[in-house]
């Protein structure tokens, strides 16, 4: 048995009683049984941080073919392709995750009649906002894209970090990010297999893309590394960057297959609302990906 195991069940050397003799050295041996012996490693298991092989994750991020568009559109998304091909993919790969670019979806892809909209042989509805406000056409077009990435998360049945093209990591965060990922999949099936690791650190509408700061009565504690997001506070906020399992791709996919489509990250605060998922932050959610400064 090692050492610092043997430790556990040594008795106190000051207890004048039970003093041990020269012979027994200073830290007397306790019986102790099978059961309390397996208890301690047990314990002691569940202290150490597992490593989940990042070579079993794959990571995909969309990136809007600027060939497909003109003007402004164009102008915006060439360089995200060129920052994600040069600089991000590089990054997932130096970590040990496989990681490959879907092309996304623009509004010439989609046949749009009467609110309804056709994709790949299947019929959407053509979802508004909580306004009542009909979605931009590049929003629904972004729920598309990620709907794509889930169906293949649900096919290569791989663990998947999805992306968009203007995620951003700091070198400083990358192991912080590798062992979120790692630490995510050892949670209980209960959560792990049912909840969005969210890890997008910065909110695209507050005033220079300052870091997300959730209230404390936000937070409900689910494990030592993780917080849940509470079902009333509604900031998601941004789907630039979240890690799924297959089993959670298949609830987002029935979900969002069968609902009007609009902001994605809308629809992800509806199905924490409604419980039909849970979003998870890790306990250092600020070290997360960002938006790229230049780019977003």
């Amino acid at each position: 048995m090692p050492k610092f195991i043997k430790m556990l069940f040594l008795s106190n050397p000051f207890d004048k009683k039970n003093r041990p003799s020269r012979s027994q050295g200073i830290f007397p041996r306790i019986k102790a049984s099978g059961a309390k012996i397996a208890e301690h490693l047990r314990i002691l298991c569940a202290r150490t941080p597992k490593k989940l092989p990042l070579a079993q994750v794959q990571a995909k991020i969309i990136a809007l073919e600027a060939e497909k568009m003109t003007g402004e559109q164009a102008e915006r998304y060439a360089p995200r392709k060129k920052y994600v091909q040069n600089i991000l993919i590089p990054q997932l790969v130096d970590l040990g995750i496989s990681a490959s670019i879907l092309n996304g979806i623009v509004p010439k892809d989609i046949h749009q009649f009467e609110g309804e909209f056709c994709f790949r042989g299947k019929k959407f509805t053509w979802g508004r906002d909580r306004q009542g406000i009909l979605a931009d056409p590049y929003q629904v077009c972004l729920a598309l894209g990620h709907m794509m990435i889930w169906e293949e998360c649900i096919k290569t049945e791989k663990p998947t970090l999805v992306l968009e093209d203007d995620a951003f990591l700091e070198s400083k965060n990358q192991n912080l990010i590798a062992r979120t990922i790692s630490e995510f999949q050892f949670l209980p099936p209960s959560l792990s297999q049912a909840s969005i690791l969210y890890l997008q650190s910065t909110c695209p509408w507050r005033p220079g893309k300052c870091l997300k700061s959730y209230p404390p009565s936000s937070l409900l504690k689910v494990d030592r590394r993780f917080f849940g997001i509470s079902e009333e506070w509604k900031d998601v906020s941004g789907t630039a960057a979240y890690f799924i399992n297959p089993q959670t791709a298949v609830i987002l996919l029935k979900y969002f297959s069968r609902s009007p489509l609009w902001n994605i990250d809308g629809m992800f605060d509806d199905l924490k609302t409604k419980g039909i998922i849970k979003i998870l932050v890790p306990k250092k959610y600020k070290n997360n990906f960002k938006l790229h400064p230049e780019l977003s």
